[in-house]
């Protein structure tokens, strides 16, 4: 029998790095609703180069590295059984008007927001 053992989610007030605290302070959190030692697997993912830099440069403004943010995002998949949010397939004249609209066709400019109401009205 152990006399002293760490309690679940305990945090090494002398780890190194800032890095290294924040991972820690996330495992406790996620520690704290199973009450067991995280096991970790890995995951690999192929993304645009720019859709990268811009999700990492948002996620450094919250203080979340990509890990912590996959982590939360498939923690609530397994909570939800399901994506957090919804996602739907555009219809065909849907998905029709925004392929025109990228290629610049058939789109109208107005004044302003009234005008474009009132060109509804017609």
């Amino acid at each position: 029998m152990k006399v002293w053992e760490k309690p679940v989610g305990y945090i090494n007030c002398w780890t190194k790095t800032k890095k290294q605290k924040r991972e820690k302070r996330f495992a406790f959190v996620l520690q704290m609703g199973d009450n067991k030692a995280m096991k970790t697997s890995a995951v690999h993912a192929r993304i645009e180069p720019q859709t990268k830099e811009k999700a990492e440069e948002i996620l450094r403004s919250l203080g979340l590295t990509p890990t912590e943010a996959i982590r939360i995002f498939y923690k609530q998949i397994s909570l939800r059984g399901g994506l957090p949010f919804p996602i739907a397939i555009p219809n065909k004249l849907t998905a029709s008007t925004l392929e025109k609209s990228h290629r610049g066709e058939d789109v109208q400019e107005f004044e302003s927001l009234e005008a474009m109401f009132n060109s509804w009205k017609k």
